[in-house]
């Protein structure tokens, strides 16, 4: 990891040679650079200076980038497990938990929620329930998933179009 000035002759500012990245992206939080590298080395630095807060084993091996919420950290190795750090400059895991399945893929947050895409399942934590509707044939069928409905009038009943994506497409998206 290194911090270059730029200009007509750039300068090297600093450079972070043990717990470097080849997968996984660092995030960052305000001056705060957070880094999971592939061998399960955890890292916080401070972006403008370079100064190292903490270098520390997560434990397994990485492929997804850690994602930011609610000032903590979320990274999910290899193996399946979800580690949850405090977004500070000391250490401090709050919670581990197993999924329990293979998992190469960086968290998705939308709709206050997180996704994460294991080998075989879709695992959705957090938020509210919502409603989910779906496409059915007459005989009951699942086909497809509403992503939207549009209703063009005042009334408190629904008059109006759904729209679906085959439940094919919405898999293959995941």
């Amino acid at each position: 990891i290194v911090a270059v000035k730029p200009g007509p002759k750039p300068e090297l500012v600093y450079k972070i040679s043990d717990g470097a990245t080849y997968v996984p992206s660092p995030v960052a939080l305000g001056d705060l650079v957070f880094v999971v590298n592939d061998k399960g080395i955890g890292l916080c630095f401070d972006a403008p200076t370079g100064n190292v807060h903490w270098r520390e084993r997560l434990g397994g091996n990485f492929f997804g980038s850690p994602v930011w919420v609610d000032g903590r950290i979320f990274a999910v190795s290899t193996a399946g497990e979800i580690v949850v750090a405090e977004a500070g400059e000391k250490f401090n895991v709050l919670h581990r938990y197993a999924l329990k399945e293979l998992c190469h893929s960086t968290p998705a947050v939308a709709l206050g929620r997180m996704f994460i895409h294991t080998e075989n399942h879709l695992v959705s934590l957090g938020g509210k329930a919502f409603p989910s509707y779906v496409a059915v044939t007459a005989d009951g069928q699942v086909v497809g998933i509403v992503t939207a409905i549009l209703n063009p009038t005042q009334q408190r009943v629904f008059v109006g179009i759904g729209f679906a994506v085959p439940i094919e497409n919405a898999a293959s998206a995941i």
